[in-house]
């Protein structure tokens, strides 16, 4: 794949973190960035040690600052840094939750059921348990650029 670029790493990261988190809530989850996140991304070296400057350190810590997930507790391991108890956010959880589509049903224009879609956590799970990191990948670019939108829907909602 070659040299991944630091965005390429942090959508990586952001599937990875969160597919892990939702296919274990409400449970708290271990995650050592060497170990379980740097060891899936082709082409990602790493952390070194310090937490602020390896890519999937900062992700994560993105991560904790948008308030997606929260942490209890740092170590570090011959691996590099861990995270010891993350967990999913109600506003992560809600983002995950979402289905992963929605597509148009004929020439009616409506929406089909949301009950035939898996949402985009399960989406994410599916593709980091079977490799599919571009997938992966993709679906966490998907999950970022939709967040913003679930803010707006929510003043939209508090308003009417």
């Amino acid at each position: 794949m070659g040299e991944l670029r630091n965005i390429e790493i942090f959508n990586s990261c952001v599937g990875v973190v969160l597919a892990k988190l939702y296919a274990e809530f409400p449970c708290p989850v271990r995650i050592d960035t060497g170990r379980d996140v740097a060891s899936r991304i082709e082409g990602y070296e790493g952390p070194k040690d310090a937490f602020s400057d390896d890519p999937a350190c900062a992700t994560i810590c993105w991560l904790i600052n948008e308030n997606y997930i929260r942490n209890d507790m740092n170590g570090d391991s011959s691996d590099g840094p861990v995270f010891i108890r993350l967990l999913l956010t109600s506003k992560g959880l809600q983002l995950l939750s979402m289905p992963s589509s929605l597509q148009k049903e004929g020439n009616q224009g409506k929406p089909e059921s949301l009950e035939k879609y898996d949402s985009i956590g399960t989406k994410m799970n599916q593709a980091l348990v079977s490799g599919a990191m571009d997938a992966l990948r993709e679906l966490a670019k998907r999950a970022v650029m939709l967040a913003p939108g679930l803010a707006q829907q929510a003043l939209f909602y508090l308003r009417s």
